[in-house]
């Protein structure tokens, strides 16, 4: 066999070859009064600029196939490793959301506690002032009362101060 014969067979042996007949197919008089050589040189220039994007978490089908060539499952390792990742990352999505779940319920807990724990105790400091003021101390009585609204005043402003606080934190 000679030597040019050998490398036209080795040419066609590559993916040159099927580059060549995709051009052909597409255009058929593409090479049409261009010497064989300067052909297979065109087609090499082009293979050589022919790039191949893929995106997405997994190779496409034909990467995968050439990963079973190179590496015995290779495919099927590569599959098993994205589902174990995706299993991962699903598991570690609903911790995080229980857990915001769980700091939501405890905030909300936290909230009803100290509205209750309010409530008692103006209740206690009206029931207050109302004994004082009916046992006839109608001044320590008006003193008590205008203390409270004045203390209530104050946390109520203060919760202002709270509220805008956790809304920039958030």
């Amino acid at each position: 066999m000679s030597e040019d014969a050998k490398k036209q067979e080795d040419f066609e042996n590559t993916s040159f070859s099927k580059v060549e007949r995709q051009l052909k197919e597409a255009n058929p008089e593409a090479f049409q009064g261009i010497p064989k050589e300067k052909q297979q040189q065109l087609i090499k220039d082009l293979e050589v600029t022919l790039r191949k994007t893929h995106i997405g978490p997994l190779p496409d089908p034909e990467t995968l196939a050439q990963y079973d060539q190179i590496i015995p499952n290779g495919g099927e390792r590569i599959m098993r490793m994205a589902e174990k990742q995706l299993d991962h990352r699903m598991e570690s999505e609903k911790k995080k959301t229980d857990s915001e779940i769980s700091l939501n319920n405890s905030e909300i807990l936290q909230s009803k506690r100290g509205q209750w724990m309010a409530f008692v105790l103006v209740t206690s400091a009206l029931i207050f002032s109302g004994f004082l003021i009916f046992r006839g101390e109608l001044l320590a009585g008006g003193i008590s009362f205008v203390a409270l609204g004045f203390l209530m005043g104050i946390a109520k402003i203060a919760d202002v101060f709270i509220q805008g606080k956790k809304l920039k934190t958030k």
